[in-house]
This record gives C-alpha cells, structure tokens and sequence, in this order.
C-alpha cells in the first residue's frame, strides 16, 4: 500500500475573508493551470476510493477569489503554450485578470533539448513545444509583451532555479535570470528567487 494512499487531494478549504475595504490583488496565480491539474487529482482520488475533486472553471475560480476579497489577479504564463492562455484570460476579464510572461527558469534549459538533471533527481521530460528554441520562445514573450501591453503587466515567472536544473546547464539559465533584459524597462520584471537566492549575486 501507497504511503500516500490517505493523502487528501481535495481542494484546500476558503481562507477568511479580507475586510470589505480591503483592496488586494494576488500576484502570483497560475489559475489556467489548476483546472487540468483538479482533473488529475480527481481522477487520481478516485482510483484511490476517495471522493472526487471538484473541477472548476475559470470563472468559478475568480468568483471564489472575489468572495474572499481577492479582486484581481496576475496570472503567470511561463511555458511556451501557456503564454497566450495568460493573455487571453486577461482579454476575457478585463480589469480583473492581468497577465505575467516568462520562459520559468527550469524550463529555459529544456527549450533545445540542452538540460542537466538537477539536485532534485527528478528525470528530464522533452514535450514537443521544447523543439522550439529558447531564443524563439523568449521571442514570443517579447512578442505578447508588446502586443498586448495593456494585458501584460509584469514579467515572471524569471529567476534562476539550480534545484531542478544541474550545474552543468546553469551557464543556460542566465539569460532568463537577467529577466529579459531588453524590455523588463517597459514592463515591471516578476524575478522567480530561486531556492539559493545565493545564485543571484552575478546578476
């Protein structure tokens, strides 16, 4: 039997709310994402003889988020297919939902096929997107960054991460960790800290 077999995979329950004139925007949500994930999770209780997962949209998640006191949202987009799904929920909410890119550090090195296994241990795991090159996919964060500037409100998540990624391709995360430098000026750069902030101290 699974040490984990007990484990609750049931969403964690609302917090209090924040007082009527509280004015709170949480800056660091990837909300897109959570829906595939509550998937996985129900299905995963379910083969355990545990209750289902509820699996809400993103409407039903922002509606939560209100009834607590959270009345916006930045929603981070930081894998290739996930950058204009960040985006397009900022078109859909307008004036709720803003929108944050970046190519995540542990990701950087995937694009191109160039990683190291990290301290973690965990294996490398090449999708398809990651035949595009890491120059390419920053040039379409550029791309969305302008394009769409009054949806695009940071840049993040960026940052350096040498858990996940070996010593042997930390001279790769660079180039995300100065957080894409040529237009960060316009757009307000979301650092990821990695685990060592100790990693940087060369920026």
């Amino acid at each position: 039997m699974s040490k984990h077999h007990h484990r609750d995979r049931s969403w964690a329950p609302a917090p209090e709310a924040l007082p009527d004139d509280a004015q709170t925007i949480d800056n660091h949500t990837h909300v897109a994402s959570v829906i595939p994930f509550a998937r996985a999770m129900s299905h995963e209780a379910q083969e355990k003889g545990q209750p289902e997962v509820p699996v809400y949209d993103v409407d039903q998640l922002l509606a939560q988020a209100q009834s607590v006191g959270i009345g916006g949202i930045i929603d981070c987009g930081c894998e290739l297919p996930h950058l204009m799904t960040a985006v397009q929920m900022a078109l859909d909410h307008p004036g709720n939902v803003h929108a944050a890119l970046a190519i995540h550090p542990n990701e950087s090195v995937l694009h191109g096929h160039r990683g190291v296994p990290g301290p973690d241990g965990l294996p490398l795991k090449y999708k398809p997107y990651h035949d595009t090159s890491f120059e390419d996919a920053l040039a379409e964060v550029h791309r969305l960054a302008t394009t769409y500037p009054e949806q695009v409100v940071a840049i993040g998540e960026t940052g350096m991460d040498l858990f996940r990624t070996g010593e042997g391709a930390k001279e790769l995360c660079w180039p995300t960790a100065r957080p894409n430098a040529p237009y960060s000026t316009r757009i307000p750069a979301t650092v990821r800290w990695p685990r060592s902030r100790a990693n940087m101290a060369g920026i």
